[in-house]
């Protein structure tokens, strides 16, 4: 630990109790990763190529999208099931999904075409694109998480690992640096209402291995 370096928020609000055992940190990512992205789309009026396609390039004619399933040179007649596979593209009004999407899938949004990234959306689910803003949601001081290499989660049924030891306001995708308490003494019952759970036995003691201790504090 840095000697005269603030660590996490100082305010009293019950997380730490004092004591026996040192407080330090160590740094770890939290991703807020997006579930699809935007696809650049050559517009044509016909079913001319005005330009060279490579395969794969993505194609919008009228109202209907095709993907180049070979190279197509300019001036070259777009023929689907020939050098063009029509797309099947479904649309959505808002960020949320009314029906499942799997990866690889295409919709359009706001008259934006996006292709669906691994992990797919789930009915219901809400979109997050790689060109627009999440809305913004806190991960309050206190979050356990669960740590693979130097990527965080919040902790739900692997192994806690850490404390966050700051608020942080996720607001768009991408990987956000923060710092998370590795030791010291904090109140069980101020975890348990931070993170909605009742921590086990179990859980009490793989924090135990890592130089995190709970107490129960009345």
């Amino acid at each position: 630990m840095r000697t005269g370096k603030t660590i996490g928020t100082l305010a009293a609000d019950n997380l730490i109790v004092d004591g026996k055992h040192d407080l330090d940190v160590k740094g770890v990512s939290i991703v807020q990763a997006a579930n699809a992205k935007a696809q650049e789309v050559s517009v044509e009026e016909d079913m001319t190529a005005s330009k060279a396609y490579a395969s794969g390039d993505l194609i919008q004619v009228g109202d209907n999208y095709y993907a180049a399933s070979t190279s197509i040179a300019k001036d070259a007649t777009l023929v689907a099931g020939t050098n063009v596979t029509a797309l099947t593209v479904a649309a959505e009004t808002d960020f949320v999904a009314a029906s499942g999407y799997s990866a690889n899938d295409y919709f359009t949004l706001n008259g934006v075409l996006y292709k669906v990234q691994a992990g797919g959306i789930s009915a219901g689910g809400t979109i997050y694109t790689d060109t627009d803003d999440f809305p913004a949601y806190t991960i309050p001081r206190g979050t356990i998480l669960q740590v693979s290499g130097t990527t965080a989660s919040i902790f739900s049924d692997g192994t806690p690992d850490c404390i966050l030891a700051d608020d942080l306001v996720v607001e768009t995708s991408g990987s956000y640096l923060v710092e998370a308490y590795k030791s010291g003494n904090f109140a069980k019952q101020t975890l348990n209402e931070i993170n909605g759970i009742t921590l086990s036995a179990a859980n009490i003691e793989a924090l135990r291995g890592k130089g995190i201790f709970v107490e129960g504090v009345e």
